[in-house]
């Protein structure tokens, strides 16, 4: 699964709202508001670790996430990110 890499990031307390630029702007008009976790997964996609490598990065830097739910959550995102149009598959 290969992320469309233009995502511009703004943390907004509880949330990060993610907007498309670019070829992603043109997949999806409008914005993505995530939790931190979304947007740690996210983050982690755009940077080139692929699924297992963000449900791997959740397991480190959030406290008590098992790795099944990791790649639950993971999951979850993955097809949300496909839904809107976001990946390059």
């Amino acid at each position: 699964m290969k992320l469309k890499q233009t995502l511009l990031f703004q943390d907004l307390g509880d949330e990060t709202v993610v907007v498309p630029v670019g070829e992603a702007a043109e997949a999806l008009h409008g914005l993505l508001r995530v939790n931190k976790t979304g947007a740690a997964i996210i983050r982690a996609l755009v940077d080139g670790k692929g699924e297992e490598g963000a449900a791997a990065q959740l397991v480190e830097d959030f406290d008590g996430v098992d790795p099944a739910r990791a790649r639950e959550a993971v999951s979850r995102i993955v097809g949300q990110l496909r839904k809107a149009g976001l990946t390059d598959e």
